[in-house]
């Protein structure tokens, strides 16, 4: 009886113009639903010479999707066979009939695919291993009442000055959409602050460790490497 085996390899692939781990990419980094959307399409690309088995799902954390993270929303179909070479707009994602949620700030949920790529003969027989990729993408309600993001909003972002001295850059979000921070530059000539930087929440704010970085200058700024709604950076400068 052969044995084969499975390896899951898991990214969050939230800074490019393609969302993929694996050779088969959905188009987008990040996924917009509006409010008055009946659903939204997903499309994808294969670069392999071989089909592809695609499961999809929705959760509201990164991990795997249960019915303890169950989120309102469903992908048709949740698995297809992703043909090689292909452009496919097979799959689209809706929300549940009925689901309640905020309509004075964004949500945020996490679309995840595996590819499972065909499993092939001679592989199998030397019991090879089989990879299947696992991408996540963040997926985000936008309630009918808020407008299109067009970044103007950025400009409400503020800095708690008195928190520079302990070794933080606390930053304010006044408004109701999600800030995702890829980077921070203090402008002193220290190095750009950008690993594992936690998503910033509508009216909230979060607290950024400067590490060994020298914390900017009372009077001076620093600037925001915002990921904005296409998946490109927008560059966002605060003064102090």
């Amino acid at each position: 009886m052969r044995s084969f085996l499975s390896t899951v390899l898991t990214l969050s692939a939230l800074g490019l113009s393609t969302a993929a781990m694996g050779s088969v990419q959905l188009m987008g980094t990040r996924i917009i639903y509006p409010a008055e959307a009946q659903s939204v399409p997903l499309r994808f690309i294969s670069k392999d010479d071989y089909p592809s088995i695609m499961q999809l799902s929705v959760s509201t954390s990164e991990t795997e999707a249960t019915p303890a993270n169950a989120a309102p929303f469903v992908v048709t179909p949740p698995i297809f066979r992703m043909e090689p070479h292909k452009d496919m707009m097979i799959a689209r994602l809706s929300q549940v009939a009925g689901a309640s949620l905020a309509q004075d700030r964004e949500s945020v949920f996490y679309l995840s695919f595996n590819q499972i790529p065909a499993e092939k003969k001679a592989a199998a027989a030397n019991n090879q291993l089989a990879f299947t990729f696992k991408t996540t993408v963040k997926l985000f309600y936008r309630p009918q009442a808020l407008s299109k993001q067009n970044d103007q909003h950025l400009s409400q972002l503020t800095v708690d000055k008195q928190k520079l001295g302990q070794g933080l850059i606390h930053i304010n979000n006044p408004t109701p959409y999600y800030v995702t921070i890829n980077a921070i530059d203090v402008h002193n000539g220290q190095p750009i602050i950008k690993d594992k930087l936690p998503m910033l929440a509508p009216f909230s704010t979060q607290s950024y460790p400067l590490g060994k970085v020298k914390a900017p200058a009372a009077n001076g700024s620093i600037t925001l490497n915002i990921i904005n709604d296409l998946g490109g950076i927008t560059k966002q400068k605060i003064n102090l």
